[in-house]
């Protein structure tokens, strides 16, 4: 998230889990985009009522910035499973150009 980013938090550690958990619902909804830089965001979509990703609004999971692209839309039911995909995702993402 990146209110967390800016606050310099550690990635993973208990503070950054306390802070996700007060930022966000679990389960949830989550859209994950990666910039020009190869960061990776997070939005935690707080209004929908949609059952898949597929069913979700343009409007509400579209990127903010010309510069950021979806990396996807997950559906995660705990703290920890929203870790494990940011981590996957910076792994990916940092590892120079993607095939596709």
């Amino acid at each position: 998230m990146n209110r967390m980013a800016e606050e310099q938090i550690e990635f993973g550690s208990k503070q950054w889990f306390d802070q996700l958990n007060k930022l966000c619902k679990f389960p949830g909804w989550f859209v994950f985009y990666i910039d020009t830089d190869r960061r990776v965001f997070s939005t935690y979509l707080k209004h929908t009522n949609a059952q898949t990703a597929d069913r979700m609004q343009y409007k509400t999971i579209a990127s903010y910035s010309d510069e950021m692209a979806i990396a996807g839309i997950k559906w995660l039911r705990t703290d920890q499973a929203y870790f494990e995909q940011c981590k996957h995702l910076k792994e990916v993402w940092s590892k120079g150009k993607v095939k596709g």
